[in-house]
């Protein structure tokens, strides 16, 4: 094998005009790529059972719009964060992509909508709490209360879904889990117009916690 990569090394110098037209021969050395871009908000929040008006998209290559896909579900009956993407490919298969969230919350006169989380000292960002078939018992996109997913930009696989076990004013002991491991609430509590969520969220396998606060947005 050694020999033979040799020789063709060697009768590439001679005839290199001929072997260089081979090796690029089929292949572009210079391609447009789309340049995509999600105008608006790139979180949207609808109330179930609203239609969702997209903001708009811009899909241009060399500065001329072309058409797009999006990918990714939405259901506006259903309570739940929704990840949207809106791509382009080229003529080369280069891909371009831009993305959009849409929380479709509910509007029940429960605890049951979008909250701004943050851990308190820091910031964080929005959480959706949905009802379940128990009146006392909500679900919860990040008990971290956005603190990894959006104040440190980790995304998604750093939010900690679970259940906020309510009664009276307190919110029951649960656990998530996120990229780090298992994280434990304690100290739950809900203000009288119940319009503010405070507890402690703890990892015991790093022996780190911190107080968090999320704050209703949407009635």
């Amino acid at each position: 094998m050694k020999k033979i990569i040799i020789y063709t090394l060697i009768m590439c110098g001679f005839a290199f005009t001929a072997c260089d037209v081979e090796s690029t021969e089929g292949v572009s050395t210079v391609t447009n790529f789309a340049v995509v871009e999600a105008l608006g908000d790139a979180i949207v929040l609808v109330e179930v059972g609203n239609t969702f008006v997209e903001p708009g998209v811009s899909a241009t290559i060399s500065g001329a719009d072309v058409p797009f896909e999006t990918l990714g579900t939405l259901d506006t009956n259903t309570p739940g964060i929704y990840d949207l993407t809106y791509q382009v490919i080229n003529e080369d298969g280069f891909a371009a992509q831009a993305f959009r969230t849409v929380f479709v919350y509910e509007n029940n006169g429960t605890l049951a909508g979008v909250w701004d989380g943050k851990r308190i000292g820091r910031s964080g960002g929005p959480i959706l709490v949905s009802s379940t078939s128990d009146p006392s018992v909500f679900n919860c996109s990040d008990l971290t209360a956005g603190h990894y997913e959006f104040d440190r930009a980790l995304g998604r696989a750093y939010a900690s879904p679970g259940q906020l076990a309510v009664t009276g004013s307190s919110i029951a002991d649960t656990s998530a889990d996120n990229a780090f491991g298992t994280w434990n609430l304690t100290s739950g509590a809900i203000s009288g117009d119940e319009k503010t969520m405070t507890w402690t969220i703890t990892i015991p396998a790093f022996s780190f916690g911190y107080d968090c606060e999320l704050i209703k947005t949407t009635p």
